[in-house]
């Protein structure tokens, strides 16, 4: 990371790092919610004597009994919910407030959205921008939103973090920033093999997978996913014995219904697997059970 913001160090201070966390909600956070768990671990690693302020919804501020997040000194409350329209005067009043009433010195928003306006200097992860692209991905009220908010706060922005060069080209072209304003910062492995694993015993048994091959696909259930051409492309396997498809995964109940309605009209609906969220020990034993991984994306 560009070491004029991120440092470890202000002086002879050790660093205070906020984390916005105000679009994490237990149990469906998907993949944003584990790179946020992920990176805040790599960075309690790289340096024990960080410190790391969470700001959290009321969702996830009351969860952590039962859903910890190890590495954090200190989770601050902000009186808002993770999927509700009070969410945005919560990122863009109440954040800004807190953070440096609990004197942040550099605040890190994880999920897309963040702040116009921090206060103080400010790294945004925007891990991609779909939407633009795809505005079917999202409601006409969130896309409206997205559209409006985040060309302002990547411009206020000390500097912008994104998982891929492709997403990079696509935020300079769009969002006309400077390209040296954006880092790519590749996505990294999770679990090691071996560590909090279910068995494929009790995988097969427990999702009603028999011992048939597993072919496996997660993701949030959403229209640019291109899950619509992956059940046809399914329907055409000819195996014996007949894969099974798992799809885990949070997404709109209508569109998962045009999904399972389309799996139907294959014939193919006892071999599709639609599951929402799952644990994670079950999902490292999926990735390990699969016979391979598909991501039609």
């Amino acid at each position: 990371m560009n070491g004029r913001i991120w440092s470890m160090k202000v002086g002879d201070q050790v660093l205070r790092i906020g984390l916005n966390l105000l679009n994490q909600v237990p149990r469906a956070a998907g993949g944003i919610g584990t790179y946020a768990r992920e990176l805040i671990l790599a960075l309690r690693k790289t340096d024990p004597d960080i410190e790391l302020i969470a700001f959290m919804n009321v969702e996830m501020h009351s969860a952590l009994d039962e859903l910890p997040w190890p590495g954090i000194e200190k989770a601050v409350r902000i009186p808002v919910q993770g999927l509700k329209a009070s969410r945005i005067f919560g990122e863009q009043v109440l954040l800004p407030i807190s953070a440096r009433r609990n004197n942040i010195d550099v605040l890190h928003s994880l999920g897309t959205t963040a702040p116009i306006r921090a206060g103080i200097p400010h790294v945004v992860t925007l891990h991609d921008i779909t939407w633009v692209f795809h505005p079917d991905t999202l409601s006409r009220r969130a896309s409206m939103y997205l559209n409006w908010l985040i060309p302002r706060l990547a411009r206020n922005a000390s500097h912008i973090i994104t998982d891929t060069e492709a997403a990079k080209r696509d935020i300079v072209s769009e969002l006309k920033l400077e390209s040296e304003r954006i880092d790519v910062v590749y996505l990294g492995h999770g679990q090691s093999i071996g560590e909090n694993i279910t068995a494929e015993d009790v995988l097969r048994d427990k999702f009603g997978l028999g011992d048939r091959p597993v072919v496996l696909f997660v993701s949030g259930k959403r229209p640019h996913k291109n899950l619509l051409r992956l059940l046809d492309a399914f329907s055409r396997l000819d195996h014996e014995p007949a894969p099974v498809l798992v799809l885990p995964g949070t997404g709109e109940e209508s569109y998962e219904q045009s999904l399972e309605n389309r799996a139907s009209e294959l014939g193919i609906k006892e071999r599709v697997k639609f599951f929402g969220w799952i644990e994670e020990a079950d999902l490292e034993g999926l990735y390990q059970t699969a016979t391979c991984f598909v991501f039609p994306s």
